[in-house]
């Protein structure tokens, strides 16, 4: 799965951070995991297997981020289940709420969100994961649980 990466981000004390966030994934995160998922940043929007990543307020939420997913088709996009098959996800990180957090742990919240959109959910079981439901991490990288998700859902 080649997945693009599509940043469309607000001025602000995020913005740095954000890009600099953003090329760390790039570079250690989620790459060269699985022979079958390569992440890229490109400049121009595809329309098919992208990553779309927005910061802003989310109005009246105390999230500090969240992602969904949407396919593309007769009708233009359609927002479908995280299970569902799709053409793009969306990362919106919810500024006011991300600006409360350490420099690691907005960075393991942006981690936990592109596992999201490259289909992992959460892993409250034991060992370390930055895919916690409830758990604010500060690990800077996916832990080998995330990893060995990774394998599971798209092959080495």
């Amino acid at each position: 799965m080649d997945t693009a990466i599509i940043k469309k981000l607000p001025f602000g004390r995020l913005f740095n951070f954000l890009k600099t966030t953003i090329n760390v994934l790039l570079d250690i995160n989620w790459n060269n995991i699985s022979s079958k998922v390569a992440i890229s940043q490109v400049t121009s929007e595809p329309t098919y297997y992208s990553i779309v990543v927005y910061a802003g307020t989310i109005s009246g939420s105390t999230v500090y981020a969240t992602a969904d997913y949407w396919t593309y088709g007769f009708f233009g996009w359609r927002q479908v289940n995280p299970e569902d098959a799709r053409d793009r996800s969306r990362i919106r990180l919810n500024t006011p709420q991300m600006n409360t957090l350490t420099s690691a742990e907005s960075t393991d919240v942006i981690i936990h969100e592109f596992g999201y959109a490259l289909s992992l959910r959460h892993n409250d079981n034991s060992g370390a994961s930055v895919m916690k439901e409830y758990e604010l991490t500060t690990y800077g990288s996916p832990q080998q649980t995330d990893k060995d998700h990774l394998k599971q859902k798209w092959g080495n």
